[in-house]
């Protein structure tokens, strides 16, 4: 026998597979078959056919989507609050080095943070979440019995003295379990980390893993001012990481002559290197500094990708790092009309007071309220869906998708679009309830 249930409330709104514009169909339930939509119509319609269904109805609530956090580092939630922002990006990775847990409660550590993380994921609505993880088997291993829908990126890092571990880290973040794969809502992907961890030759090497093993890939690019500088040099502030552990090593030194340098900036590194051109799904973390000649590169890439070419933007973390002060407003429009998908992302609480993704919105919502609220609706649904490759079964409600529903509390008031959209993303309310894969959770 099929398990079925029947959600219905005053309004049902989604983003639309089709449209700019979100569908918006009052007086609607959700027919859920074995945790997968089966039916979205008129609650009466809907009753009246399946009259077997558990019905659940919630009057004064509009149901949604589940959000989709498409950049985030679950195993950093130990971190909230740790690290003041420091003067230069590579203080601040000095800082969460010296905050690094001992090796003997590593595990344990990093096992709470991931809960945690995951807690405080659901809790605020999301159901689904691009996770970047250095320790992907502790992590995997947490998420195989959670409900949130989980892209694992292995993270893979090899630059000067740390090329000794590329190997082990790609085969660790390509490696998953039968038991893990199985599950739903899981899946993994590969985080060639960013372009002052990993060597060029070393990315082009996770590119074709990735293909190999149909694996999205998401890297750190554009994130900081100092990229340029240390890829033509080895020099600046995103030094000061190497030359803190090098001191820590016996005769140990920052690096040795064999790690290249290249002179055309992150964006053409990312290209000469494979990334951009890779055959799977790329999401690229953060793209804070892109001039007008990077725009374009991305967008040619875009336009000949048969895969979605995304970028996630993070407003809070970017405002805690005074990028917006430094780099001017995120240039998100101009990659949208280049046709580069961009959605939002928490990234980790090392530098964000919250996993909460409708935060994320709002917040961008005050700092940009020229960006349209169907726009914003999207980047923390659809558009995020799109960015892990995970389209078909999240990100809108439609038939044949994870029944990841979300239901919010509707003021008398706010029965329009509009209205709708505006206390949702204004306000930033925690969901009345939340379904996973069909599955009250929380």
């Amino acid at each position: 026998m099929p398990d079925l249930k029947l959600i219905s409330a005053a309004a049902v709104l989604t983003p639309s597979e089709s449209s700019a514009s979100p569908l918006l169909l009052r007086d609607s339930a959700i027919l859920i078959e074995d945790g997968k939509i089966a039916a979205i119509g008129p609650t009466a319609t809907l009753r009246q056919a399946w009259n077997g269904a558990v019905h659940t109805d919630l009057p004064h609530c509009v149901l949604t989507p589940g959000l989709v956090n498409a950049h985030c580092h679950l195993e950093l939630s130990y971190m909230r609050g740790v690290i003041v922002a420091p003067a230069d990006f590579g203080e601040w990775i000095v800082a969460l080095l010296r905050s690094y847990p001992p090796a003997e409660g590593l595990e344990q550590v990093i096992r709470q943070a991931v809960r945690n993380g995951i807690e405080e994921s659901v809790r605020s609505g999301v159901t689904t979440v691009g996770d970047i993880s250095r320790h992907c088997a502790l992590t995997r291993d947490e998420v195989t019995n959670a409900r949130l829908g989980v892209v694992s990126f292995g993270e893979v890092t090899g630059l000067g003295w740390n090329r000794r571990n590329f190997e082990g880290l790609l085969q660790a973040a390509a490696t998953v379990g039968e038991k893990w794969k199985a599950r739903d809502g899981k899946a993994a992907g590969l985080s060639p980390h960013a372009p002052y961890t990993i060597e060029g030759p070393m990315l082009r090497r996770v590119v074709e893993c990735g293909e190999k093993e149909s694996l999205p890939l998401c890297m750190h690019l554009a994130e900081l001012a100092e990229e340029r500088e240390f890829l033509e040099s080895l020099t600046g502030p995103l030094r000061k990481p190497y030359d803190y552990m090098a001191g820590k090593r016996a005769g140990g030194q920052a690096f040795d002559s064999a790690v290249p340098t290249f002179g055309g900036g992150p964006v053409n590194w990312a290209e000469h290197f494979g990334l951009l051109t890779a055959t799977v799904p790329v999401l690229l973390a953060h793209g804070n500094y892109l001039s007008d000649e990077e725009l374009d590169v991305l967008g040619a890439a875009a336009a000949r990708r048969a895969t979605p070419l995304s970028v996630v933007y993070c407003p809070r973390t970017r405002a805690y790092f005074g990028h917006e002060s430094v780099a001017g407003p995120h240039r998100m429009l101009d990659l949208l009309a280049r046709g580069v998908n961009v959605c939002l992302g928490t990234d980790s609480l090392a530098s964000n007071p919250d996993l909460c993704l409708l935060r994320e919105a709002q917040f961008l919502h005050r700092l940009r309220p020229e960006i349209a609220l169907p726009l914003l609706f999207e980047m923390i649904t659809l558009r995020g869906a799109r960015a892990l490759g995970r389209q078909d079964v999240a990100g809108s409600l439609a038939v044949g998708k994870d029944a990841d529903i979300l239901a919010f509390g509707l003021p008398p008031a706010c029965r329009d679009m509009g209205a709708i959209l505006s206390d949702l993303i204004e306000d930033a309310p925690a969901p009345q309830a939340v379904y996973i894969r069909g599955k009250a959770v929380g």
